[in-house]
């Protein structure tokens, strides 16, 4: 190197601007890299009137570019602005390219409201795509890939998308449009991204905290990552994550937990009774708590549980003490089948009322028909009719309010 840029940074200024003229990326590198060297070796405070170690940032955040920009080497570039990174947590810059080397950036717009594209829309959007009404029907029958044939690739770092609707497609069918569509909401949805697990993993990590391991995937928060290959990943999105990704809770622990939750609920009647409650489960218990605001000054506060996983009905009535658990619906669909309480009443046709935390109302939600005995042998219908409970009638959710 001609010109020292301890004694004289001036002119090595100069020196990089006619290298850099030239076009000679691989001697500009060589010149940077001679230069730090000397540097780091050299006992002076200050260089060209800067603090030497702001002078170093400087270069070598000069020689991250040169690696990214100029030479294509993607893993100089990234030890350069790893080094960046450490040296200062505040550099902006570094942790930038940083993520934008990793993936980072593209996986950023994925996370980007914390995950949570509540519809066709908004995920459509926030992959800067434009959906046919057939593109959309197509997700009625479980999975639309994205983007659709035809389409360029969505970028280089994401090779696929599929998105599974919350829906049936035969309840609209033909007559549906294009809007009705887009304003459905996602079941699910994953993305495959042209980049190693442990790239995603460090992502996340720093988003959502460590994951936990279930079989071969990794789990953060509502995401779950899966390596596909050696350079690639898949990365899953669940508003509700399946039974399969969630550690079984300590049975104790969420027995616990409930009781003391149901005492928490029943203690009182406004809204920060339901948030005192959602603040008072403890983690990995399989209680999934969101406290939701009235809808309007008429209406009260709802708590929403879920139960992760799924509990059997008649052993969540035991733990919170509930009398005479039968399966019943007032409307026939799968979704509609809840737990309620028989009661004596005159004659020999019982009456039924739904559980209850004190003043608060529980609904409580099984997963499909009840698999007991109908109660009145000479039952007609599910509609109104009341069913035994058994230990493999599942509760999914408890809605207090």
């Amino acid at each position: 190197m001609a010109v020292d840029p301890i004694t004289d940074f001036d002119a090595f200024q100069v020196e990089l601007a006619r290298i850099e003229g030239e076009a000679d990326w691989q001697a500009l590198a060589r010149t940077l890299r001679e230069a730090l060297h000397d540097l780091a070796i050299a006992d002076a405070p200050q260089v060209g009137g800067r603090p030497k170690s702001a002078v170093e940032s400087e270069l070598w955040g000069r020689l991250g570019r040169l690696y990214r920009d100029r030479l294509g080497d993607t893993q100089a570039a990234t030890t350069v602005f790893e080094l960046l990174a450490a040296r200062d947590p505040r550099d902006v810059e570094a942790r930038a390219a940083l993520a934008a080397l990793r993936g980072e950036g593209i996986l950023a717009a994925l996370v980007a409201g914390d995950g949570r594209p509540r519809t066709v829309a908004a995920l459509a959007g926030a992959l800067g795509l434009e959906l046919t009404l057939d593109d959309a029907l197509l997700g009625a029958r479980g999975t639309m890939a994205l983007p659709p044939e035809g389409h360029p690739p969505l970028s280089g770092d994401v090779t696929s998308v599929s998105v599974t609707y919350d829906w049936d497609m035969f309840h609209e069918y033909p007559v549906a449009t294009l809007e009705d569509l887009l304003r459905r909401t996602v079941r699910e949805w994953t993305a495959v991204l042209a980049h190693p697990i442990a790239a995603v993993e460090t992502v996340l990590t720093s988003a959502f905290g460590p994951p936990r391991l279930v079989a071969s995937s990794r789990v953060f928060g509502s995401w779950i990552a899966t390596s596909t290959s050696n350079a690639s990943t898949a990365l899953s999105f669940y508003p509700k994550l399946p039974d399969w990704a969630v550690a079984a809770p300590d049975t104790a622990t969420r027995e616990r937990a409930l009781v003391e939750l149901a005492a928490t609920i029943a203690a009182g009647q406004d809204r920060t009774v339901l948030d005192r409650a959602a603040a008072s489960i403890p983690p990995s218990c399989g209680l999934v708590i969101e406290a939701r605001v009235a809808p309007s000054p008429g209406h009260v506060p709802k708590l929403a549980i879920e139960l992760v996983p799924a509990m059997p009905a008649p052993e969540l009535a035991r733990v919170l003490g509930w009398p005479r658990p039968v399966g019943r619906t007032l409307a026939f669909h799968r979704d509609s089948w809840h737990v309620w309480l028989a009661t004596d009443a005159d004659g020999d046709a019982p009456r039924f009322e739904r559980p209850s935390f004190g003043g608060w109302s529980v609904t409580a939600t099984l997963d499909g028909h009840p698999r007991g005995r109908p109660l009145d042998p000479a039952h007609r219908g599910p509609i109104g009719d009341a069913y035994e409970l058994t230990s493999e009638d599942l509760v999914r959710s408890l809605h207090v309010g």
